[in-house]
């Protein structure tokens, strides 16, 4: 007979720790979510793990049948299950949050004992942000003291699941503050191709867990979740424990005819190999190579999949063989996912304690979900040479907002013009070679901004860029290297009127000159042109450089309460 005694609830988690996979008689979690799919698989989990020793009530937002169909995806006859009262399910009513602001708690506590529900059944609730007052903090300690009275008197296990609407970090916050209402909270969030049941505290009998992260994937049949075996520690944000902790994949190129290779490291041929190798990894390291054989487009895009499929704990490493990385390349790298980029010159010994120094670790940045996306960020201005005064201003905004995502790193370098020297003959003087570097000048100033030039390259680029010492045409210099410190900058510009467009001056001059002898090109830090871009126009070529389910319907209670609706 249901309720005869005080039953614990598995949490439906197969490989968490005893202490965090149960709820115990009279207990009350919390559990926020904003990923659909993991609120359904804890939903199935729950049910398959405990219909057969317990009560099972479930209010949701959602339809019946939609229920009924997860159920079915995890072997349960749902409907029978209503039939043999193992499963009574309930549907919140449309006006619940007007009826639960109106009435508080006691509404909803009242009908679920309307329908009898036995001693220690376990109780979930889907979208149970809408029992509580989404602004008074007085009303939610008098919510949850309410149900917390009921629960522990009932001895039900009672899960509150707050779904996407509700899943702020301000409510997660407020929770926090009443820690002495709930037994547990939990924020379920993604990190790409993993869960994590990050546990803020859970209390039982036997243990009370606190800062505890768990790292979860789905099963075989990509329906329940389970815990892969890492743990993370929160506090400090690595892995604290992981079944595959000490495992490392290499590329053969990438180690190949080195000396003392650890003899437990395993090699593959092969990217997609490591791809294949890789579906079931945590916290492993992967080590990749960058060399003359390496399509970087395809070594991007398997970055990008495996910091997706495997999530934060894993560890990607790229090494320089035969070709050394741009500055821009080392961006999309770590932008997608690598955690560290080793250098040609790095002696395979001190590669070694580079890799060393990664244990543990998890990858800190956000992950990017969109592959394409992540390459217009990093991509130069198709712009290159003198524009005018507005045009510049506007060119940089546009790469400043989209390179700062990623760190890109780009400088401006004010002049202060000679009043002896006419503006367009300072503006003859640039030669910009590199798209994404451009130029104007205003009354007073010539403004150069170089593209993915870092602060230590300034010199040296301007010393390419301008045919004539600094000292003649220009009196002073000042440098912006950061996004802050650039935009005051343009602002000003923005803000003059009546500034000289030079585009159609320098044309003529340019057509009056004899072509130059061409020179050599210093390497450009474009992306090869082998690799897709998300511009409709192509980037300027460059010159090469050196190196059906059952139609049965559930059986309906004549009752219509105010907050829930029972089938």
């Amino acid at each position: 007979m249901w309720g005869k005694k005080h039953t614990v609830s598995k949490l439906g988690i197969p490989g968490l720790p005893q202490a965090a996979g149960q709820i115990q008689p009279g207990r009350i979690v919390a559990i926020l979510s904003h990923h659909p799919v993991a609120r359904e698989s804890l939903i199935a989990g729950l049910v398959v793990q405990n219909i057969k020793s317990q009560r099972i009530g479930i209010a949701q937002n959602a339809p019946p049948e939609s229920l009924m169909r997860l159920m079915e995806s995890v072997g349960i006859d749902g409907y029978a299950a209503c039939r043999n009262e193992e499963l009574v399910v309930f549907t919140l009513s449309t006006d619940c949050k007007v009826q639960a602001d109106k009435f508080g708690a006691q509404a909803c506590i009242e009908e679920f004992d309307y329908f009898a529900l036995p001693t220690s059944s376990l109780i979930i609730i889907e979208g149970a942000e809408q029992l509580f007052s989404s602004t008074a903090t007085v009303n939610l300690h008098k919510t949850l003291k309410t149900i917390r009275r009921w629960t522990h008197a009932r001895q039900h296990k009672l899960v509150l699941l707050f779904s996407e609407e509700a899943c702020t970090e301000n409510l997660r916050q407020r929770f926090r503050v009443e820690e002495g209402a709930l037994d547990g909270l939990v924020f379920l969030d993604s990190d790409g191709g993993h869960y994590n049941w990050n546990i803020d505290y859970w209390i039982t009998t036997e243990a009370t867990l606190s800062s505890r992260a768990f790292s979860l994937g789905l099963d075989e049949s990509n329906t329940l979740l389970i815990a892969t075996g890492a743990e993370i520690d929160t506090l400090e944000s690595t892995v604290r424990a992981a079944p595959d902790q000490d495992r490392v994949v290499a590329a053969k190129a990438a180690i190949d005819q080195e000396k003392g290779i650890p003899v437990h490291w395993e090699s593959a041929n092969s990217l997609d190999e490591i791809l294949e190798q890789s579906k079931d990894m945590v916290a492993a390291t992967i080590i990749l190579v960058h060399d003359n054989a390496t399509e970087f487009e395809h070594l991007l895009k398997v970055i990008h999949t495996l910091r997706r499929q495997c999530g934060r704990g894993l560890k990607l490493v790229i090494r320089e063989r035969t070709k050394r990385l741009r500055y821009t390349h080392e961006l999309l790298l770590t932008a997608l996912g690598a955690n560290l980029v080793v250098y040609a010159d790095v002696s395979f010994s001190r590669f070694l304690s580079l890799l060393r120094g990664l244990h543990g670790q998890r990858f800190n940045h956000e992950i990017t979900a969109d592959f394409d996306a992540a390459l217009s960020m990093i991509m130069p201005p198709r712009a290159s040479g003198y524009l005018p005064p507005q045009s510049f201003a506007a060119t940089i905004i546009g790469t400043l907002e989209r390179g700062q995502a990623m760190g890109l790193e780009s400088a401006l370098t004010r002049l202060t013009i000679n009043p002896e020297i006419p503006h367009l003959d300072t503006l003859r003087a640039c030669r910009t070679k590199r798209p994404g570097d451009i130029f104007t000048v205003d009354k007073d100033f010539l403004y150069i901004f170089l593209f993915a030039c870092r602060e230590p390259d300034i010199d040296a680029t301007l010393e390419r860029l301008i045919n004539v010492p600094l000292g003649v045409f220009f009196e002073a210099e000042v440098r912006f290297p950061t996004y802050e410190s650039i935009l005051p900058v343009i602002s000003k510009i923005e803000q003059q009127e009546g500034l000289i467009d030079y585009s159609t001056m320098l044309a003529e001059h340019l057509r009056q000159q004899t072509p130059p002898q061409p020179k050599e090109i210093e390497p450009t830090t474009v992306l090869p042109q082998a690799l897709s871009t998300p511009f409709h126009n192509p980037l300027p070529v460059m010159p090469p450089t050196s190196a059906a389910h059952s139609p049965r319907t559930a059986e309906r209670c004549p009752l219509h309460p105010k907050i829930v609706q029972a089938i």
